[in-house]
């Protein structure tokens, strides 16, 4: 006796969704090879049946209490943002094969921030003093001496037009 999983005419398992028409589909409903596709189905769905048994047996297979609900409330739901992470930075890697881990973390970090974005939302006279202040920053780590008369010479040139 063929399962009702073999019957071209029925939807068993997803009624809602019936199979598209193809040769593929003609193929699995075939009369030549139904024991073939019978026992292939039989197999499949025990070893199914079993993972999900053993996961249902195991150390994370019981309903959440609300006391661990509580503790993972902040717990992101997929682990996306970091296979994202990896992706751009195997993509950064294949276009520049001889960067350093540090150029690739940079602008990593400046994409995930959204840096440009927010220096983008600032106005101009935030962007100078953001800017006038960085290099001061820099000229300071450096070792460059910066006194109280020198600041004008980290301010930005003003530019043509203005």
């Amino acid at each position: 006796m063929l399962s009702t999983l073999l019957e071209a005419d029925t939807c068993a398992l997803f009624p809602d969704f019936p199979p598209q028409e193809s040769a593929v589909f003609a193929s699995l409903y075939d009369s030549v090879e139904d024991a073939l596709i019978q026992e292939m189905l039989e197999v499949v769905c025990a070893s199914s049946l079993f993972v999900t048994e053993k996961l249902e047996q195991g150390k994370y297979g019981k309903q959440a209490t609300e006391v661990e609900k509580q503790q993972t409330k902040h717990a992101r739901k997929s682990n996306l943002i970091g296979e994202n992470d990896f992706r751009d930075f195997d993509y950064s890697n294949k276009q520049k094969p001889d960067a350093h881990i540090l150029h690739h973390s940079s602008v990593l970090m400046t994409k995930r921030n959204k840096t440009f974005k927010w220096v983008d939302s600032k106005t101009q006279e935030e962007k100078e003093q953001l800017f006038t202040l960085q290099k001061i920053r820099h000229r300071e780590k450096a070792g460059v001496v910066v006194g109280e008369g020198r600041l004008e010479q980290y301010m930005p040139t003003p530019t043509l037009g203005t």
